[in-house]
């Protein structure tokens, strides 16, 4: 199974988890480091998540992935905050975090630029979704969602809990 499929696979089983404790899932990574695979879960909440968040969605997560067996071979879960640079996918991440400055790389560049930096202004338009970056020197952009590659929030936030290393590496399998 590709990793993308398995990430596609993986977010339904989470989510519900994460909803009924309060969380928001903001991303699912399956990724090969030093030679392990781990499966990383990244959880947001307003104010921030604790270590008590992370370590429940974890305890109630990991016997779930153990009857679903989709991951063949023996990995090690995270169950953590984004952190900052908090990644941005959904529209509704980009209208939350309105106001907030973030970094934007386009699939596809748009008038000879592939990377913007700016304060995050909103969302518009259906059904294609155009997310308001507004650029230093005051020059607004309307980037489509459906060519962001990748986004981030830049700097910091307040509130923002980094990775608890204690809620992190439950060997699994």
């Amino acid at each position: 199974m590709l990793v993308a499929e398995l990430r596609t696979r993986l977010w339904p089983i989470v989510e519900p988890i994460a909803e009924e404790e309060g969380l928001e899932l903001v991303e699912v990574e399956f990724v090969q480091q030093s030679g392990n695979w781990v499966l990383r879960i990244y959880l947001d909440k307003p104010g921030g998540v604790q270590l008590d968040d992370c370590e429940r969605v974890s305890r109630r997560l990991s016997p779930v992935l153990d009857v679903e067996d989709l991951i063949p071979h023996r990995y090690v879960l995270e169950v953590s905050s984004p952190g900052i640079p908090r990644p941005l996918r959904r529209a509704c991440d980009f209208e939350r975090f309105s106001g907030h400055r973030a970094r934007i790389e386009l699939v596809l560049p748009l008038d000879g630029r592939r990377r913007f930096s700016g304060e995050l202004a909103g969302v518009s338009g259906e059904p294609e979704s155009q997310v308001t970056l507004k650029l230093e020197g005051g020059e607004v952009v309307h980037l489509s969602l459906a060519q962001i590659k990748r986004a981030r929030l830049e700097g910091e936030m307040e509130g923002s809990v980094q990775a608890h290393p204690s809620a992190r590496g439950r060997e699994t399998r």
